[in-house]
């Protein structure tokens, strides 16, 4: 099976014919692959951007013992996003509203939301217009696939199409 992968691999000759180019340099190969990607790439909707954005501001914080519910309403003020707290996730963490958090400095606003939510085992994520502070399991629900072409590894751009052809044959003969 794993014959026929590399023989499904290779570009078959008569398509050099019809007008189709392929890279002859391992530099070309990597500027057609990133611009694959780019286009393939998901696009995000300008409120998500604008709010990843915003966490890579500076904050200037001082929570010592303060809650979580006090530091988030403060969060809300300093930088003018939308912070929601996850009820289900503080339940699952065994944590309430009133759990305490210390954070004191200058940093990027994502820095300062890690370093403030991780010792009590949360995490955050952007949705749409909105920073939620969620369980690092609710985080996990929004994973997708993504497929990278990897043939580039596998046949090299300067390769014989017809050679490899004819190779790849001759291994699945023998």
């Amino acid at each position: 099976m794993m014959h026929g992968v590399d023989a499904a691999g290779i570009f078959d000759s008569k398509l050099g014919t019809t007008n189709i180019s392929y890279p002859t340099t391992f530099k070309d190969l990597t500027r057609e692959r990133r611009e694959l990607a780019a286009r393939l790439e998901v696009k995000r909707p300008p409120s998500t951007l604008a709010v990843e954005k915003k966490l890579n501001d500076n904050v200037t914080l001082n929570m010592k013992g303060q809650t979580i519910e006090e530091a988030v309403t403060f969060l809300q003020n300093y930088t003018g996003l939308t912070v929601v707290l996850d009820p289900k996730a503080l339940q699952e963490e065994g944590l309430s509203k009133e759990s305490k958090v210390d954070l004191v400095g200058t940093m990027k606003l994502k820095t300062a939301l890690k370093f403030m939510l991780r010792p009590l085992g949360l995490t955050f994520k952007v949705e749409d217009d909105v920073l939620l502070i969620t369980s690092p399991q609710a985080t996990r629900d929004m994973t997708y696939v993504k497929t990278y072409s990897v043939a580039d590894l596998v046949i090299g751009p300067d390769r014989n199409p017809a050679a490899a052809l004819k190779e790849a044959a001759a291994m699945m003969k023998g």
